[in-house]
């Protein structure tokens, strides 16, 4: 039997359409997330919205994973939190760390049930998982999370968000062929009735399509640019400043300085996250 809930109020949360209304009648949202998300997803809008700071200090106040700050958390909460942690860890490229809360995540992540409100934390987590090769152990929630989406047409936000990890996963594991599912239900979106969720929907198309052309070895730095700066303006400046700063260190050296300065400018924690320091030495970048 499917564990997926339609338990919770419909998320004003989401990586990356942190600006969808929640409601075809409601206005436009335009404030932090973590002012207007429950509190079990305030470590996770902030993660999201790059206040890396203020997530860490939602992680910390919990303490040590398995104390109490950690069990009292209802099921969501305690994704939501998991995924926190091993967000801040991967965006920093501390693999040590990362491997350490994901360890620590897996318990959660075997009993955890699929929850609309929980599409973002699913995705870091599925991240993750591509990140370490080991999809498997994310494949349960992944796939009850589309199936719950499914049973939700009207959760286009939530399902939006939920392609875009997709394509990032398959990025992340070395599978561009997986994207396609993913970036088709995206150019879907496009289509919505909602404006912002077209508007959206198509800032993520793009940025999928600059992806594609990178890791083809082409880069238009322009194209990066603009993608880049619009993943910023609906929320995903972390996502934004990984695409150019992948784009820098494939550029010549013209265009790789001016993709660098747009990585290290989207990047709120750019001296933690390491994308200015990476893109000047020249390193490979990760995901």
């Amino acid at each position: 039997m499917s564990r997926a809930t339609d338990a919770g109020p419909r998320p004003t949360l989401g990586a990356p359409v942190t600006r969808l209304r929640r409601s075809r009648s409601e206005p436009r949202i335009t404030e932090h997330p973590a002012r207007r998300t429950c509190s079990r997803h305030a470590g996770l809008a902030a993660l999201l919205a790059g206040d890396h700071d203020s997530a860490r200090r939602i992680v910390a106040s919990l303490g040590k994973p398995g104390s109490r700050g950690w069990t009292a958390l209802d099921p969501g909460s305690l994704l939501s939190s998991h995924a926190t942690a091993v967000g801040l860890a991967r965006r920093d490229g501390d693999q040590g760390a990362l491997v350490t809360r994901w360890r620590a995540a897996q318990e959660t992540l075997a009993a955890a049930p699929a929850e609309l409100d929980g599409v973002s934390a699913v995705g870091e987590l599925w991240l993750a998982a591509a990140r370490l090769r080991e999809i498997d152990r994310v494949a349960r929630l992944v796939r009850e999370s589309a199936e719950l989406l499914r049973r939700h047409p009207d959760a286009t936000g939530e399902t939006a968000t939920f392609h875009w990890y997709g394509v990032q996963a398959a990025i992340l594991a070395g599978r561009p062929t997986a994207m396609i599912p993913h970036a088709t239900a995206l150019r879907a979106a496009v289509a919505d009735p909602d404006p912002a969720v077209r508007a959206d929907a198509g800032v993520l198309v793009d940025a999928a399509r600059a992806w594609v052309r990178l890791l083809r070895g082409e880069v238009d730095a322009d194209e990066v640019s603009g993608c880049a700066r619009r993943l910023g303006e609906i929320g995903q400046r972390w996502a934004g400043a990984r695409l150019a700063g992948e784009a820098a260190l494939r550029a010549p050296v013209a265009d790789a300085v001016a993709l660098a300065r747009v990585a290290t400018a989207l990047s709120t924690n750019a001296h933690r996250t390491g994308i200015a320091a990476r893109v000047h030495n020249n390193e490979v970048y990760e995901m």
